[in-house]
């Protein structure tokens, strides 16, 4: 009866002499003469046992045919798609592939360090569902959206799409990868529904079989190929994550080729002599200056006149001495920022330009002079650079003690910056270490360019501490720290080369080359 209402009522009739028209026509007609002759069978049965009796037993076919339904449905959510995002009895949940993932960890576990005793690190993005999982693991660790040296040294890493581009600098040279799906849910066709879309789909043929397909077999036809049904290989509802492995792991375990995942080739340098070279020493510089010795001197910077500028650290100053050794002059003092006056900050010309801590640093590591003679220092421990005359007269200042989480962030905001050097546009080159990137500003403290953010690849770091500029080319080579390396980096900051350095291996704040 109910076939025969939409055959009849699913399309208008068509004055149209082809032949599809004339079979849509005739087919009307054949459904009009069935529906006429079921609802005179159904007036003659009613009227042969009555029309309560008939009531009774329409509602008991109903209910048994319910039943029916309702144990097949029972048994595909159960047994069949249970976990299957086709199945719109159970909404957003994960994917099987969450539990192939997790046999994966344990199979890699259990053959090198034990029963899920590897370490496993995860992020924010992936936290649900795999906290729950994770609880079985007692090495996992949780770095939520901010990776770091500690987390991605884990044998196995996992991440979703929004930690993609901060996890992959760490990944692409050293692991291998597998992408998941981690949750997935059903069409979404309903949204935006209308009356018109309502009672359409149950009036146009196409519609109908659509909708019946989904109803009673949970497959969805491909909206861009009517014909095919939509493959669960490519389903468009999905959130994934990748997970990575350290390839020596991978290659052990996995079946799969373990091809590299990014091009590494031979970036070391030709130009790298792998030997210890001795050198005698032409001058040294351990005498009392201005009352002080030397205490824990980080960096040493030679003008172009000869004059010689001492990032005398320890006792947060800048030893000036001429191109003979002698003492000229000690510019700063002591002064933490974020403890102001308290911290040793004062104020050095009262109600003058210069403000509470000018002139003065917290424990200077990095210092550099140009051609004029200007002095750039690192005031590492303030998160600031500052700009001297030849005269220790104060120019310019930029920066704040912050951090960008080991990003390209904002330029300004530094985190124990340390090296300084000066490229051949007379440009400044910072290594903000705890932000771990290379900054080019220009003497004026504006925004040039910045490279890096944390990662073991070429052209990102971990811990950059030393820059320097070749005087003959203006390349640059880093001190890439706790990566155990030196990079050689393009005038314009592209990444070149690199090659492995012994050592380093400490991560104490003050052990740095």
């Amino acid at each position: 009866l109910i076939l025969a209402l939409l055959a009849l009522f699913g399309a208008t009739p068509s004055i149209d002499r082809s032949l599809i028209a004339m079979a849509g026509n005739m087919q009307r007609i054949l459904a009009l003469i069935l529906l006429g002759a079921l609802l005179y069978g159904i007036w003659r049965w009613g009227e042969r046992i009555g029309w309560f009796n008939a009531a009774r037993l329409l509602a008991i076919g109903f209910v048994a045919l319910l039943f029916v339904m309702t144990v097949r449905f029972s048994y595909m959510l159960t047994y069949v798609n249970y976990d299957m995002a086709t199945e719109y009895l159970v909404y957003a949940h994960a994917s099987p592939d969450v539990k192939r993932a997790l046999n994966e960890i344990d199979a890699i576990s259990e053959r090198t360090v034990g029963d899920r005793d590897i370490v496993v690190a995860y992020d924010s993005e992936s936290s649900w569902p795999l906290s729950w999982y994770m609880r079985l693991y007692p090495n996992h660790k949780f770095y939520g959206a901010a990776p770091n040296s500690d987390s991605m040294s884990a044998p196995i890493i996992i991440v979703g799409p929004e930690n993609y581009d901060k996890v992959h600098p760490y990944v692409m040279r050293d692991y291998v990868k597998r992408t998941y799906r981690l949750v997935w849910w059903p069409d979404m066709d309903y949204f935006n529904l209308t009356w018109d879309r309502f009672f359409g789909a149950f009036f146009d043929p196409q519609q109908r079989e659509r909708l019946l397909q989904i109803v009673f077999y949970r497959r969805y036809r491909d909206t861009n190929d009517y014909s095919r049904f939509r493959d669960l290989a490519q389903w468009p509802h999905q959130h994934e994550f990748e997970m990575w492995v350290r390839r020596d792991l991978a290659a052990q375990i996995w079946d799969l080729g373990v091809a590299p995942t990014v091009q590494v080739g031979n970036t070391k340098d030709d130009q790298a002599i792998d030997r210890e070279v001795e050198i005698a020493a032409l001058a040294s510089y351990s005498g009392v200056y201005d009352g002080l010795p030397l205490l824990n001197p980080r960096e040493i910077a030679v003008g172009a006149d000869g004059t010689r500028a001492i990032a005398d650290s320890g006792n947060h100053r800048i030893v000036i001495l001429n191109a003979n050794g002698d003492f000229v002059r000690a510019i700063g003092s002591r002064c933490n920022l974020a403890e102001g006056d308290a911290g040793g900050c004062v104020d050095p010309d009262g109600n003058g330009p210069l403000v509470l801590g000018d002139g003065q640093f917290n424990e200077p590591w990095g210092v550099a002079l140009d051609q004029g003679g200007r002095l750039y220092v690192s005031d590492t421990w303030n998160g600031r650079i500052q700009v001297f005359d030849s005269e220790g007269k104060l120019l310019e200042k930029w920066g704040s003690f912050n951090t960008t989480n080991g990003e390209l962030g904002d330029a300004y905001a530094l985190f124990g910056p340390r090296g300084l050097a000066i490229d051949l546009e007379g440009n400044v080159l910072v290594a903000d270490t705890g932000n771990k990137r290379i900054i080019k500003y220009s003497p004026n403290g504006e925004l040039i360019q910045q490279v890096g953010g944390g990662g073991v690849v070429g052209g990102h770091f971990e811990e950059p501490v030393g820059v320097a500029v070749s005087p003959s080319d203006g390349t640059i080579y880093v001190a890439d720290t706790w990566n155990h390396r030196i990079q050689k980096l393009s005038p314009a900051l592209e990444f070149m080369a690199e090659w492995p350095t012994a050592g380093w291996d400490s991560q104490d704040i003050y052990d740095k080359p």
